[in-house]
């Protein structure tokens, strides 16, 4: 942001305002905040739910809410964002993942108060979270 701004004076809501729009913002924002579905008790994330594959996947392990969260949960941020050029854009993406999952367990924490979950941070195909509850 602040090589953007070209100092250190700039600050995020400048950035927001003059380098980002309303819609990158909003989509964004969803990102961080992501609406859940509630399936056979599995808790999903809302725009990768698909009733098809989430039937799919319940044949095939049996109804394990875990491992199903886990696959349908299953979030590569090389698929959301550019892949990294650079060390510092790799770090970068991490520093995202870590605050993606911060803010996933505390929104669905919120949502199911009386459940327990987890986020597991991987690296399979670049940064990598996968949401499901604790066992």
């Amino acid at each position: 942001m602040r090589q953007w701004w070209g100092n250190d004076e700039g600050d995020n809501g400048l950035y927001l305002r003059h380098g980002m729009g309303l819609t990158p913002a909003a989509v964004m924002s969803e990102l961080f905040t992501p609406a859940f579905v509630e399936v056979r008790g599995c808790v999903l994330l809302r725009h990768r739910f698909s009733e098809r594959n989430f039937l799919t996947w319940w044949d095939k392990l049996d109804g394990d809410v875990i491992r199903i969260e886990s696959v349908l949960n299953h979030t590569h941020l090389w698929d959301l964002m550019p892949e990294p050029t650079d060390g510092a854009d790799e770090d970068i993406l991490d520093w995202i993942r870590e605050r993606l999952a911060e803010a996933w367990l505390d929104r669905v924490s919120r949502l199911f108060p009386q459940r327990r979950f987890y986020c597991e941070l991987v690296d399979d195909y670049g940064p990598t979270i996968s949401l499901h509850q604790a066992g």
